[in-house]
């Protein structure tokens, strides 16, 4: 099951249900006014598998949270926001060329312009797989990105 931030569209609940995924918003839960760790650990103890969101510093501001569930993933989600449609249509554009995929090892792969790059640390666990090649990359935990650069 998936959270979604305070700062994600809440209509990608119905979009990521069309995919398979089972998901939630933090609004609809009540924890709209938690600081991240506080979010991470709320979630993990109602079953959530990841976090979607766009704060670039949530994994950083979560770390301690993180720490303790470390099978905890954090998605940081780099699409533009748009108007609900266009944005509906370029997330699954994106997830067409990429689903997200929560995996159980501490490990990283975001790739952009074919490059394998280890993003900034978190304790979470989490797997991307771009353009279709899978190069595991060891870090300090993980923390993946769902990017742009998967333009319709």
């Amino acid at each position: 099951m998936w959270l979604l931030d305070a700062n994600i569209d809440v209509h990608l609940v119905a979009t990521l249900s069309d995919l398979g995924v089972i998901a939630d918003t933090a609004a609809n839960r009540g924890w709209k006014a938690l600081s991240n760790g506080e979010l991470v650990a709320a979630a993990v103890m109602a079953g959530f598998d990841c976090v979607l969101t766009r704060d670039q510093l949530f994994a950083e501001s979560a770390a301690r949270a993180l720490k303790l569930y470390q099978n905890f993933a954090v998605v940081l989600v780099t699409l533009p926001q748009q108007r609900w449609p266009v944005y509906r249509q370029r997330f699954r554009h994106a997830w067409s060329i990429s689903a997200i995929v929560v995996c159980s090892q501490n490990s990283i792969i975001f790739q952009k312009n074919d490059v394998d790059v280890c993003l900034q640390p978190c304790y979470a666990t989490y797997l991307s797989v771009m353009w279709g090649r899978a190069v595991p990359v060891t870090c300090y935990g993980a923390l993946s990105q769902l990017v742009d650069s998967a333009k319709p």
